[in-house]
């Protein structure tokens, strides 16, 4: 069960994936237009999916304890 402590170490990951998928997706409409809504759903997922990697191949944060526990 993880702690209180363990959950707040996600809230500024969690924060700067809702802007990353905002701004991605404000970038998109404005250079492509309006898409079908499946496609703009598959680039969220895309992004969100790809965040956690991202994050530990370029260290770009400080990686969550409890992420470190579910990786052993």
């Amino acid at each position: 069960m993880p702690t209180r402590d363990e959950l707040l170490e996600l809230v500024p990951h969690y924060v700067a994936m809702v802007l990353i998928v905002l701004f991605a997706m404000t970038i998109i409409r404005a250079v492509v237009g309006e898409q079908h809504i499946l496609i703009e759903f598959a680039i969220i997922l895309a992004l969100v999916f790809a965040y956690r990697p991202f994050i530990h191949y370029f260290d770009v944060m400080p990686v969550p304890t409890l992420w470190e526990r579910e990786e052993n």
